[in-house]
């Protein structure tokens, strides 16, 4: 299979769980069977929902790693969802395709990104803020922060880890 054909192939792959996951829970949020923080209120239950659950358990670890390296929650947050995921993927990749230029790209783009930041901590601060805003404008579809949060920077990312995986060992 040539790297055109694979790498369409992971686009429409990658497109179509993103659209799902979107639809289903617009779907589930037009239901009403959300959280206690969407629009929808038509359960009054205080207990946690699984999602808020999901949510609160990887805010925990975040805050233990941010704790563990001296950081903010923002600097580990942005470190983790902009830096160390994206490099794991293009770990996959570059195997997949069995050649090393992505990886090593992101690598140098890196170095020279921290080199050339004077502050990271602002940096990391701001690029947060713009994340939040970000996962706050699905409010328009029925979803809220934590839902957003959920669906796009845990569930997608997992499909995204399933079919580069299911791709490498095929």
């Amino acid at each position: 299979m040539s790297f055109w054909s694979i790498l369409s192939y992971f686009v429409i792959w990658t497109g179509i769980s993103i659209g799902a996951f979107l639809l289903i829970v617009i779907g589930l949020t037009s239901m009403g069977l959300k959280n206690k923080y969407g629009p929808v209120k038509k359960d009054r239950n205080p207990e946690e929902t699984m999602t808020e659950k999901i949510f609160n358990w990887v805010v925990k670890r975040l805050l233990k790693l941010a704790w563990m390296f001296k950081l903010s929650y923002h600097e580990i947050n942005i470190i983790l969802y902009f830096f160390v995921v994206p490099f794991s993927w293009f770990v996959i990749l570059d195997a997949l395709f069995e050649f090393h230029y992505l990886k090593l790209s992101f690598l140098i783009f890196c170095m020279g990104f921290f080199v050339g930041c004077t502050d990271f901590k602002l940096f990391a601060t701001d690029l947060y803020r713009k994340s939040v805003q970000f996962l706050m404008y699905f409010n328009r579809f029925g979803s809220n922060y934590i839902a957003s949060s959920v669906l796009i920077c845990l569930v997608v990312p997992i499909c995204i880890y399933v079919l580069l995986i299911y791709f490498l060992f095929r």
